[in-house]
């Protein structure tokens, strides 16, 4: 990656060896929708650098390209009227806070191709009511979806095999989360401060364990009621 920067209209970018480029910054561009370009000044947009969208307020939607594969660190932090945002299925996978504070965005479609979400990466998103994480991913990082209160639709695929501390901690209008078998890692105080939630596990799963050991209400498949709180 070179150190200069250059710049096409509203885009801040770095160069790659390869030839592709980097977002680094936007100038506070047009507000409203914005569809990131594939290619400045030639070179194709492989990522989404650290901070380059971070506390662009007047934006209200964003389209990723395809091409994209890594949203960085702080990318679209505090773009607080996001309300849509498309990911590409060449994403592979979403730094740290990357969306954290987009306190608009009412729904969330994570591509199949991402394998990790980062630490609190759509932490304080606090209009977020719907999101389905895919079978791809393998790890849901600390904190990353915590104080999402008006989550109420969360789908983890099967094949997740890790969710970090606090991951869901203030999702305080989740009342059910299905937890896959495939689980066999939580951190602590993944679900605390979600006084509705029930949790659905499979006898016998590590999820099981954590839910008794952590006195949280779950339930399995094939009942109604819970078996303990």
């Amino acid at each position: 990656m070179t150190e200069k920067t250059f710049t096409e209209g509203s885009y801040e970018y770095k160069v790659a060896e390869d030839g592709s480029c980097v977002i680094c910054g936007y100038l506070k561009g047009d507000g409203g929708a914005l569809t990131i370009p594939r290619f400045l000044d030639g070179h194709p947009v492989k990522a989404i650098g650290e901070r380059a969208f971070s506390d662009c307020g007047s934006l209200t939607s964003v389209t990723i390209p395809d091409g994209v594969t890594f949203i960085g660190e702080y990318a679209f932090h505090y773009c607080e009227s996001l309300m849509r945002i498309t990911i590409p299925g060449s994403v592979t996978a979403i730094g740290n806070a990357a969306f954290s504070g987009c306190g608009s965005l009412s729904s969330l479609t994570i591509p199949a191709g991402v394998k990790s979400v980062g630490a609190s990466a759509f932490s304080r998103c606090r209009g977020l009511s719907s999101v389905t994480i895919p079978a791809g991913v393998t790890a849901i990082g600390e904190w990353a979806f915590s104080r999402c209160r008006r989550l109420t639709s969360l789908t983890i695929s099967d094949g997740v095999t890790a969710i970090g501390m606090g991951a869901f901690a203030g999702c305080d209008s989740l009342t059910s989360l299905t937890i896959p078998d495939s689980v066999t890692s939580i951190g602590d105080m993944a679900f605390v401060t979600c006084p509705r939630l029930t949790l659905v596990v499979s006898k016998g799963s590590f999820a099981e364990q954590y839910c008794v050991k952590n006195k949280l209400t779950f339930r399995y498949p094939e009942q109604q009621d819970g078996p303990g709180n």
